[in-house]
């Protein structure tokens, strides 16, 4: 599937804030989204041949109702001011642990997919298979995040709004960030777009054009 989204950074401590502006402009119809906890770690092999082809494959865990997810998502692409990438996602086994990760477990996430289609840069997924079957992969770093979730309409669109506390950690390193995100869910690119407009205009959030992934990986490096 294709992922379609906006992208800002909050400053840090403005969340609250940015939630009684998001409300009084009448995006918001609460100030108490339904929050869950998301643990995400990102796998890639030594060589950093996803990194390097701006794609991410990575093992997320969100709360206890379900078992853990085998995900990949593709380079972002800028059309028309919005941001949209591939995503795939697979639920596992609750026993799976990241460090276990192979390439069997990745060829299933793929089997549904691409044959000849690329999806990152300059690739093509059978491209990662194949490295993936010569080179293990290992994780690089994981973001614990506490989302909150507000399920919003504009115009004719709907759409999901989550602000996302971050905390990263890789070795004995890590760091905090928030954003905000808003991915279409149902309707118009066009709604999207003039939300996007509407919210470069606040105060104390700046709009981004990276993923997670490539934000951490640029200040972890």
């Amino acid at each position: 599937m294709f992922e379609v989204e906006i992208k800002f950074e909050i400053l840090r401590g403005c969340e609250e804030d940015i939630k009684k502006i998001l409300l009084d402009k009448g995006v918001l119809k609460t100030l108490k989204g339904k929050e869950k906890q998301v643990e995400t770690t990102y796998l890639d092999s030594d060589k950093l041949f996803l990194k390097d082809n701006k794609v991410a494959i990575r093992y997320r865990k969100t709360g206890k109702e379900e078992g853990p997810r085998l995900e990949f998502k593709g380079d972002s692409k800028s059309e028309g001011n919005l941001f949209q990438r591939i995503e795939l996602s697979m639920l596992l086994d609750k026993d799976t642990s990241y460090t276990n990760i192979s390439y069997d477990h990745v060829n299933k996430l793929f089997k549904d997919g691409f044959e000849g289609q690329k999806i990152g840069t300059n690739i093509v997924y059978e491209d990662i298979l194949n490295h993936i079957k010569l080179n293990s992969l290992t994780p690089l770093f994981t973001i614990k995040m506490n989302r909150e979730v507000f399920l919003i309409e504009v115009g004719t669109s709907k759409m999901e709004l989550s602000i996302d506390r971050c905390h990263v950690e890789r070795d004995e390193r890590d760091f905090d960030f928030t954003e905000l995100e808003v991915e279409l869910v149902d309707g118009v690119e066009s709604d999207l777009k003039a939300l996007k407009e509407e919210l470069s205009s606040i105060e104390h959030l700046k709009e981004i054009e990276k993923s997670k992934f490539q934000r951490c990986l640029e200040i972890l490096n």
